[in-house]
Formats: C-alpha cells, structure tokens, sequence
C-alpha cells in the first residue's frame, strides 16, 4: 500500500495548500517537523507562504508576521483575504505599501473596496490580473466610492484573466464592470439592501437578468439575500421587462437563497443543461403569502422606516410551467434542492416537472409546510386555481408521496412511466408523511418489484432502487415497518438525531 509519505512534492504541496486555507499558515510549520521531504516542500514552494489571511483580530505583532510570511513568499502569486473593519486601517498600515508594491502579484482577493483603492489597484489590474475577486462594501458611506480612478483607462482591455465573482452588498456600479463571458463562476449576494441610497429605480428583478445577460458562459451561479426595497410613500419598484430572456447554455449549478422574487428571475433564465438546482429559504421566515403580506403590512404600515420591502411572488408554479417548454426543460438535471420553498398549489405542477426530469438521481426536499402528502378535494380552492390555468384537475396527481410510489401516465410521452425512474436519493427532512405512503414509496423503490409482474398490465420498467433514504422516520413508523424499510433501502437515516438509523447518515 502506498504511504502518504510517497506522495509527489507537486501533490502533497496541494495538500498543504489546502492546509493553509483551513488552518492559517502556522499549518506549515507543523507539517515541515514530519519528515525532511515535508519540510522540503513547505519552504521550496513560495506560493504557499503567499496564502496571506488579515483578519479582523489583527494586531501589531501579527502584522510584523504578515511582512515576514510576504517576504518568504519571494514574489510568488498572492492569495489575499483581508477582513479589516475601519477601526482597523491604522493597524495594518505598516503592510499597505507592501501591498502596493505588490499588487501585480495578486491572483485571488477577498477584500473590501477601501482595500483595492488603498493599494492603488485599477479596474484593469483586477480583470488582467486576477483569477479571483470576493468583493465586498466595506461599511463606507455609498457615496465614498463613487468620484476614483478605479474604473478609468477601461479602453483598450485585453482578453479578461478574471473567472470567479462574488459580489457583496454592492452597487450596480461596482459590479458591471467586472463581468464579461469569460466568468465562469458568479455569486451575487445581497445587491439592494443595505441602504435607502442603494434603492434603485431599476426593477430587481430586470437588474439581476442584466447582470446575468453579461456572463453568458458561467456554469456556477448563486444568487442570496436579493429583495426589492423602495421608500415609504414613494412610487412602487419598476416592474421587470418579462420579455427578457436570458440563455446560460453552459450553467450547470445553481444556488438561490433567500430570493423574494425567485420565480421571476428563474422564468427569464434559459438553462437547458443545467445539473444541479438549489433553492432555498431560511427556515425562520414564513412563506405562506397570506401570513407573509399580512405581517409586513402590520410591521410596515405606520412605521417611520425610510425604506420598505416588495416581497413579489413567492409561487414557483410559473417556473415550473416555463421550464416544462421542450425547449428550456433541463433534462440532464440530476440533484433537485427545495426547501421551505413550496405551497399545496406548487405540487401538481412540480409533479408535472419531475416527470420530464429522466435523470434526476438526488431530490431533497425540506417542507416547513407539510405540503407533500396532502389529498386535495376536487372542488378545493387549489383545484380552481389549477383549472384557472388550463390544467386539467381531472387525471392530475396531487400527491407527491402518491406520485412517486407508482408509475402515471406522462402527459408528453403518453407512455405510462414512473416519476423520476433513476432516484437512488431521497430526502424529505422533517416532512410530516403518513407511514402507508413512505411505506409505499420505499415498497415500489426498494429493488423487489419485477420488470413485468402480474400488476404491472403497462410493463413498465421498474424504477431504479434507493440507496439512501433521510426523514423523521423513527415517528412515524412501527417497528415492523422499520425492519422492512431496512431491508428495501440500502441506508437509512433519521433527521431526529436521536434514535438507532442515526448510524446511516
């Protein structure tokens, strides 16, 4: 067997990159004592030394080991993250013209605005230059950063170096600039915010497409903390342009947390081959509409606050009317993520999704409402909602806990099949399901059932079987069911964290 001691330099110094990163650079001191091959390579790769982390706990004494750490980096590429607070800037004062005199090192940043103007960086040093940007505010006042330099001499540029960008709590001005097709990874958190001078008179919904419009080749993107804010009394937010369309060919991630107006952006994303999509909401927030317009209209309603919320739609029907067009439908999606995210009304048509997503191998759903095995009566006011839309309410699967334990009729196929057929991984976090349909799911999924047996008069090829199931099941079944569950699914475990299934998670 191969000893870690047998590793290339090249790999293991990979590893102590990684180390670095975790730990701080003290890391490499320790590892240097293991063998002379170890501490050969903590001092024969510059680069290492040149992973530089100010945090905001910095002191004089850790500044005089940042200029000592720089100085052992010996002009390598730099990889700085600086989480200074203002109260901070004359502590570090020392490594400022260090900095400086560096900046044509950087390669990968973490840092503030004041941090980028101090070092007497340019727009076109970062976009050259950088592979990496993490951009945040900063804490000025909105109006410090606007008459610099920092954005001059922008003719001219070269083919873009820069690949990854996350933007934090910035304005418009501070992102657009940064982006071209050749970003590949963008992250955008918390855009409109901060302040009443970040309310802007542009839609959210149509900035955020803009943005995207400009990074046409990214393939991982995450959007968080995006709300449309705008001053009490004044005139409502812009509504977005819906004829605006953007295609992402080449996205394959996508991350969207706490967007209050997450189904609108998503209408206007055209991502074909998408692979993996996320959307989330913090459990502590209420998505039910009514609860949600009613505790803002309460909180709202006389309060002296500057700046108000426009919290939008939080249905995803229409995303999943959209992306259910041949055309948009990313059929090579294989891990599905949506928590505290659905209402009842979602549900038939999610139904209808899942059932043109062939190779969707991972579904994760984590339910504040219980909205998943829920019978809805035919004359409900869901089924008028449903029938408002042209759908027809009566041959439509209402149930997803139903939906998924037997094979249906898929509407554009007109082939009876099963829902999701490669499914090997299921998650229902804290769910409230009842024990026959759970049993149901695991029974149809677990391996046992024939390609052809006597009930099944379409032939319909059995669906693939689980590996791996996560819910509350310790409440919810008796402990004939649990053995069963056991031995239809290949591991098992329960979200209670208290009870024997924990030794599968």
């Amino acid at each position: 067997m191969t000893s870690i001691l047998d590793l290339p330099s090249e790999a293991l110094a990979t590893v102590f990159e990684i180390g670095v990163h975790v730990w701080g650079v003290g890391y490499l001191h320790h590892a240097s004592l293991v063998c002379k091959d170890w501490h050969w390579v903590a001092i024969s790769y510059p680069h290492l030394w040149g992973i530089i982390n100010v945090d905001r706990s910095v002191d004089s004494s850790r500044c005089l080991q940042l200029q000592q750490q720089l100085v052992r980096a010996k002009g390598a590429p730099l990889d700085i993250t600086c989480h200074t607070s203002n109260n901070n800037w004359p502590k570090i004062k020392n490594l400022i013209p260090i900095f400086k005199r560096l900046r044509q090192n950087f390669v990968r940043l973490e840092v503030s605005i004041p941090f980028l103007l101090a070092t007497d960086c340019t727009c076109d040093n970062i976009r050259n230059g950088l592979d990496v940007l993490d951009l945040s505010w900063g804490g000025q006042n909105p109006t410090a950063y606007v008459d610099t330099e920092f954005f001059e001499d922008r003719e001219g540029w070269s083919r873009p170096r820069l690949h990854s960008f996350t933007a934090r709590s910035l304005p418009p001005s501070w992102i657009a600039p940064f982006l071209s097709p050749f970003i590949t990874r963008f992250r955008l958190y918390k855009t409109s915010n901060r302040r009443p001078s970040h309310v802007s008179s542009t839609s959210p919904i149509t900035e955020t497409l803009q943005y995207l419009a400009k990074v046409p080749n990214v393939r991982h993107l995450e959007l968080e903390g995006l709300k449309a804010y705008r001053r009490t009394g004044g005139p409502p937010v812009p509504e977005h342009d819906t004829s605006l369309k953007v295609s992402l060919a080449h996205l394959q991630n996508l991350e969207i947390t706490d967007v209050s107006f997450q189904s609108s952006i998503l209408c206007g994303i055209e991502a074909p081959c998408l692979q993996t999509l996320a959307i989330r909401n913090s459990e502590n927030n209420d998505w039910r509409w009514d609860a949600f317009i009613h505790d803002f209209s309460q909180l709202f309603s006389d309060s002296p606050a500057d700046i108000r919320i426009e919290t939008g739609s939080f249905s995803l029907t229409p995303l999943f009317l959209q992306w259910s067009n041949p055309q948009v439908i990313p059929t090579n999606l294989n891990t599905l993520e949506l928590s505290n995210v659905l209402c009842v009304d979602d549900i038939p048509f999610l139904i209808k999704w899942l059932q043109r997503l062939p190779n969707l191998v991972r579904l994760i759903i984590n339910d504040a409402d219980n909205t998943l095995d829920r019978d809805l009566a035919a004359g409900s006011k869901q089924n008028r909602s449903m029938a408002e839309q042209a759908v027809d309410t009566q041959d439509i699967q209402r149930n997803l806990c139903h939906a998924l334990s037997r094979p249906t009729l898929n509407p554009s196929t007109g082939i009876v099949e099963w829902v999701c057929p490669l499914l090997t991984i299921l998650h229902l976090g804290d769910v409230e399901i009842r024990a026959k349909s759970l049993m149901a799911i695991t029974r149809a999924r677990g391996g046992l059932r024939l390609v052809a047996d006597f009930s099944n008069k379409h032939a319909t090829p059995a669906p693939a079987r689980l590996h791996r199931l996560t819910m509350q099941i310790c409440q919810h079944l008796s402990q004939e069911d649990n053995t069963e569950l056991q031995a239809l699914v290949k591991e098992v475990g329960c979200t209670c964290l208290a009870c024997s299934f924990q030794d599968a998670l």
